[in-house]
């Protein structure tokens, strides 16, 4: 891969194959209950050393060689991935919907443009992450960290819609941030309609011009966050802190 620009792709997709199909599968992992994962826990889980092996090498390729292709490890179980150097981690426009990445290492990583669609990223570590432009429809990001994080474009809309017995049709599956640290995230012109902030921390946050139309920010502790510009009808602010937040109405 890199003595080759083009048997560079080749290489690319028997990786990305080999670590999604000697993973397991999130439908399987996703059964499992979060405890497993808990740092109190003698053996946490962690996918295995050639796994992680494989993934380490497609993070450190050089993207600009892809040639189009995209790195598909969907529906992957991909449970405490962590990288153990400080290499970068180059994983633009991957393909993680409905992952299991829940309290993985991905510290720094480019996951720009990236499809985490229904992926669960609970306790996950994002800090300074750049999730630029990507898709996250439906994921779940309970007690993430992600501090620091650029989400700039981001689109957290729901993930699809369902009608009840009246017939009345609704969004489901929103993105859940509940409890996430969001400290001076960049969320300039998100997508973030109906996203659930309960209990996040979003100090200095940057959230201009984002959309969050009906999000419910209740108990969320927006102390200096930046609102201006961005859309808020309908937003549930419920006991939420906003000192110094600017472009938010008093409270009330």
């Amino acid at each position: 891969m890199q003595d080759s620009a083009r048997d560079h792709p080749t290489v690319v997709s028997v990786l990305a194959a080999f670590a999604q199909r000697h993973a397991g599968s999130s439908t399987e992992s996703l059964k499992e209950p979060p405890e497993s994962l808990r740092p109190e826990n003698s053996d946490p889980h962690a996918p295995r050393v050639d796994v992680r092996a494989a993934i380490a090498t497609l993070a450190r390729r050089r993207p600009d060689r892809d040639s189009g292709t995209v790195i598909d490890l969907s529906k992957t179980d991909l449970r405490g991935l962590h990288f153990t150097d400080k290499a970068p981690i180059n994983l633009p426009e991957v393909d993680l919907s409905e992952a299991d990445l829940r309290s993985a290492y991905l510290s720094g990583a480019d996951l720009r443009k990236a499809s985490l669609v229904y992926a669960n990223l609970d306790e996950a570590y994002l800090d300074e992450v750049n999730l630029s432009g990507a898709s996250l429809a439906g994921a779940s990001l309970v007690l993430a960290d992600l501090t620091g994080a650029s989400l700039r474009r981001a689109d957290m809309t729901c993930g699809g819609f369902e009608s009840d017995e009246t017939g009345v049709i609704k969004e489901i599956d929103c993105v859940d941030l509940q409890f996430a640290v969001l400290d001076g995230v960049d969320l300039r012109n998100a997508k973030m309609n109906k996203v659930d902030l309960r209990h996040a921390h979003l100090h200095g946050a940057d959230l201009r011009g984002a959309d969050l139309r009906n999000a419910d920010l209740r108990n969320a502790d927006l102390t200096n966050a930046d609102f201006r510009g961005a859309k808020l009808t309908g937003v549930k602010w419920k006991g939420a802190t906003r000192t110094g937040a600017r472009g938010v109405p008093p409270n009330g």
